[in-house]
């Protein structure tokens, strides 16, 4: 719903602060794909530390192991990337 913005700017930001409070560690759909989609809602909803936060948790263990991620997820996590830093 967030990324789709049915609700307000006000009340994306609840649901995602609501969402990191019960449901954070995300578990049982931990993929990149995934992943990509809970760090845009972060961003969409204006919680650009908590975006960064499990960016760098997420794909900063990936890359820190030497495994680039390639393909379709490089494309997401780039994007997530760039949105980060023009924001700044």
């Amino acid at each position: 719903m967030v990324l789709a913005h049915v609700m307000s700017d006000e009340e994306n930001k609840s649901i995602m602060q609501t969402t990191i409070q019960e449901l954070f560690p995300v578990k049982n759909i931990a993929t990149p794909y995934m992943y990509h989609h809970i760090v845009e809602a972060l961003f969409e909803a204006g919680l650009d530390e908590e975006a960064i936060h499990l960016m760098k948790s997420y794909w900063g263990k990936m890359i820190s192991l030497g495994r680039i991620p390639t393909g379709k997820h490089s494309i997401r996590i780039s994007r997530s990337i760039l949105r980060m830093v023009h924001r700044s």
